[in-house]
Parts: C-alpha cells; structure tokens; sequence
C-alpha cells in the first residue's frame, strides 16, 4: 500500500495531486461523506484518511518540527526624517480638487 504524506492542514487541491485525481473527483467524495468543502479548504485528518484508503493509499500526517514556522527576520532601525532638507526637496504640478455641489 502506497503512503502519502502531508503537512498538518491538508487541503483538498494538494491532496487531490497527491492521490493523483482531479480535485473535482476528490470534492465529489468529500460530499459522500457529507463533507463540503471547495479545492481551497483544509479537511480533517480522519476524512483525509478515508478518502486515501478509498484509492488504495495510507495516508499519514507530517509532524512539524518545534519551531520549524517561526521566521527570525533581523530588526530594522527606523529613523524619522522630520526636516525637510531643500536638496531633497521636488518641484511638482500643484493638486487642485473641485467638488460639485449636489
């Protein structure tokens, strides 16, 4: 019996390639067993394994490693520009707004 394995949020499109149907197919079967769900959606573990046992698959859960989702980006210093320095100062078209009155 062949094993899928799939990361924790199983969604009918990525499963549906992994079983290799069209999604469709897999939407029709999640309705059989009064799952209504579009290609987008997560479904639960436990009908993710029906519908794989269905096309001869054994499906098992991808466990995430501790901290495995945490992104560490470095911290930014921001710095206020509070003066306006005439060298960096751009000549432009004036804004002008006309309201209509109604």
């Amino acid at each position: 019996m062949k094993v899928i394995s799939i990361k924790s949020s199983i969604v009918v499109r990525e499963l549906a390639e992994q079983l290799k149907q069209k999604p469709f197919k897999i939407i029709a079967d999640l309705m059989e067993v009064g799952v209504f769900a579009n290609v987008n959606q997560p479904i639960e573990e436990s009908i993710a394994q029906r519908i794989c046992a269905k096309y001869g698959f054994r499906f098992e859960a991808e466990k995430r490693e501790r901290g495995s989702g945490l992104v560490h980006a470095p911290i930014k210093k921001v710095e206020l520009d509070f003066e306006d320095k005439p060298d960096q100062l751009v000549l432009r078209a004036p804004v002008v707004t006309i309201r209509l009155a109604t």
